[in-house]
């Protein structure tokens, strides 16, 4: 008898000990699948795209179930390559993303400079840049593939096309998510309170006013008309309170006011906004 129940003991502990190690494997096959979808303290990578002037790559939070997921382009230049900022200027090709599926996105620059080579002239970026963006999910699905077109330039403008899929997390890189952090800390600011604008046109020229306060320094100024093709701008005066710009209007293609986006390279803080211009 007392065999017996020693037997039966030994036989429950073996059947406890199978029990509880088969549930230890299930959490750690399980733990992998959750860190690739819901860590937001990482981001996920292309490889680098290697090209004669540089390396470019692409980085994404996970896709997870989020609908609106941030992002990073990295560019790494070399000497007297750029690439550009959303108003390329005439011999240049700003970034852009095609989706699948198809979705919304804004790309979010810093302060860029103006190249001016004759009568060429471009706006963008040297030896290297991060530019974050954001991306609107279509669906909730865990799909996001597509294609990163970036313009790239030393003497001849030529597009880098970036093939890329987040689909599946493993198939990419995981970086810290201190890349994006880094990027977006770079962003010019929302313009402060005590900035006045004013903006008129006529059919050839775009004229901008900026008040400003005594110890802020406008030194640059950025336009980016969308539809509408604008110049450079240059300062054609400068007071203590005051900094006017004029920018040649080379191409008007929308209907009614002109909208603009800019960003305005200051001290102690570049800012950055949209003004509505009225014609003269």
């Amino acid at each position: 008898m007392y065999q017996f129940f020693k037997l039966k003991a030994v036989l429950i502990f073996l059947v406890l000990a199978c029990f509880f190690g088969f549930g230890q494997t299930l959490v750690v096959a399980q733990t992998p699948a959750f860190t690739k979808t819901n860590d937001t303290s990482t981001l996920l990578a292309t490889p680098w795209h290697e090209f004669e002037g540089g390396r470019v790559r692409l980085a994404l939070q996970p896709v997870a179930e989020k609908e609106r997921l941030r992002g990073v382009i990295e560019v790494n230049l070399k000497p007297d390559w750029k690439t550009y900022w959303k108003n390329p200027g005439n011999s240049g090709m700003a970034p852009s993303f095609d989706f699948s599926p198809p979705s919304s996105y804004e790309i979010m620059y810093p302060v860029p400079h103006l190249f001016k080579d004759g009568s060429d002239w471009s706006i963008g970026y040297k030896n290297s840049v991060l530019l974050p963006f954001t991306v609107e999910k279509s669906d909730n699905g865990e799909s996001l593939k597509g294609q990163l077109t970036i313009g790239l330039c030393k003497e001849i403008c030529m597009p880098l096309d970036i093939p890329f899929d987040f689909s599946d997390g493993t198939a990419n890189i995981a970086l810290s998510s201190s890349l994006l952090t880094m990027a977006e800390e770079k962003l010019p600011e929302k313009a402060p309170e005590n900035i006045v604008i004013h903006a008129s046109n006529d059919e050839k020229m775009l004229n901008i006013t900026i008040t400003h306060q005594d110890e802020e320094n406008i030194s640059a100024l950025y336009l980016d008309g969308k539809t509408d093709e604008i110049g450079p701008a240059e300062i054609i005066k400068n007071s203590r309170n005051e900094t006017v710009f004029a920018a040649p209007i080379i191409t008007k293609n929308s209907k009614g006011p002109l909208t603009i986006s800019y960003i305005a390279e200051a001290k102690p803080v570049s800012f950055t906004g949209i003004l509505t211009s009225q014609s003269k």
